[in-house]
């Protein structure tokens, strides 16, 4: 929603323009659990559990027994986050390694695509609630 209105002060005055951004919580559309979303990379894929939490905290573990955890931060007043996700130890493909990237949702989905530090490999989740 946009507003234009008119500041004045006695001896002057100027236009002032506004633009309200209503935000949810960063977690909002995301609090409810994924169903069944699937996971994958370069090496293969698998369906997952992929939440992030009103605080904006990523949890996760696929079906093989990896498990991973993150945050997310909002981007600007735009309908996706910042995300950093850590994998847990083995059976991990990419043990103990960091990836970030972004995480898009909407009311009834969400995506996420994260890279490994030097791009060769990317973690992408897709699922709908």
């Amino acid at each position: 929603m946009s507003m234009i209105a008119m500041a004045s002060h006695p001896s002057s005055s100027f236009p002032l323009r506004c633009r309200y951004v209503e935000r949810a919580p960063i977690g909002a559309s995301l609090s409810a659990s994924t169903k069944k979303p699937a996971a994958g990379s370069t090496k293969g894929g698998e369906t997952t559990r992929f939440a992030v939490g009103q605080d904006g905290s990523i949890q996760g573990s696929g079906v093989t027994g990896y498990a991973f955890s993150g945050t997310t931060t909002p981007h600007g007043d735009k309908n996706f986050l910042d995300a950093t996700v850590k994998f847990g130890p083995a059976p991990c493909l990419y043990p103990g390694m960091t990836l970030t990237g972004v995480v898009f949702f909407t009311s009834n989905e969400v995506l996420a695509g994260l890279t490994l530090p030097d791009r060769s490999d990317a973690f992408v989740v897709a699922g709908t609630k």
